[in-house]
């Protein structure tokens, strides 16, 4: 089974929460005093890259794990230094954070920061977006495939949902993958019932924020709290039972 430091992704809806350099320290232990799975470091919407700041902001959950993130412009992150700069980020974050998002279209970094993670068994999670549309299933399941032969831990789908067909389409994914490490989102207003009801189908992780939308259509970190113990019974107890061991 795989996991993300201390929390297992062991089919219980899991929520990851973005958060910046500029998010309030208070918003970060609110969200841990609730229970927050896995928090993600969008490095890429930092007001600095220097190596110890970064690792710095990395440290500022104290139970929770945190995934440390790079996005580029053209999957929709605020990265605009060269892939060799970025590439060291990562390196010098293995120690730091607890798993790594990297694109599938990073073609040149891609090998080397699923090779620095692994190194020190950490996990790697291989994304691909699509800011426009959702595809016809066979292209996700061509990128889907091409994403696990990286060496991916997991992979996350993101595709932009603008009518019913596009819901179905995902869901259709993710419940043939089921069981294979797929997190899948549908963007976009249109795609908000993904974020909920897709962990039912197998989807291991939902995103959120916690003070800022990092992507199109995301909810607030308390909105997804408050919609997954409704939706999932299991959801309260298995939250009231990881903070009895934190």
């Amino acid at each position: 089974m795989l996991s993300i430091g201390s929390v297992a992704l062991d089919g219980t809806p899991r929520i990851v929460a973005a958060y910046t350099d500029k998010t309030p320290l208070n918003a970060i232990q609110r969200a841990e005093r609730q229970g927050l799975d896995i928090a993600e470091a969008r490095i890429d919407q930092f007001e600095m890259f220097d190596q110890s700041y970064v690792l710095e902001q990395l440290s500022r959950f104290t139970s929770t794990p945190v995934i440390a993130t790079i996005r580029t412009e053209s999957e929709g992150g605020k990265w605009r230094l060269t892939e060799s700069e970025r590439l060291a980020l990562f390196r010098a974050a293995v120690f730091r954070a607890d798993a790594f998002d990297v694109e599938l279209s990073s073609s040149r970094i891609l090998g080397g920061v699923i090779e620095a993670a692994h190194s020190v068994r950490k996990p790697v999670i291989v994304s691909w977006h699509d800011f426009v549309t959702t595809p016809e299933y066979e292209i996700l399941l061509k990128q889907t495939d091409k994403a696990k032969s990286t060496g991916a831990d997991l992979i996350k789908i993101a595709t932009t949902v603008t009518e019913p067909e596009h819901v179905r389409t995902l869901a259709r994914l993710v419940i043939e993958r089921a069981g294979q490490n797929i997190a899948v989102t549908g963007m976009g207003s249109d795609g908000l019932l993904t974020r909920l009801c897709f962990p039912a189908l197998g989807s291991l992780m939902t995103y959120c924020f916690l003070d800022q939308p990092t992507g199109p259509g995301q909810l607030h970190f308390d909105d997804t709290f408050r919609q997954l113990r409704l939706l999932y019974p299991a959801f309260e107890k298995q939250k009231a039972s990881a903070l009895a061991k934190r």
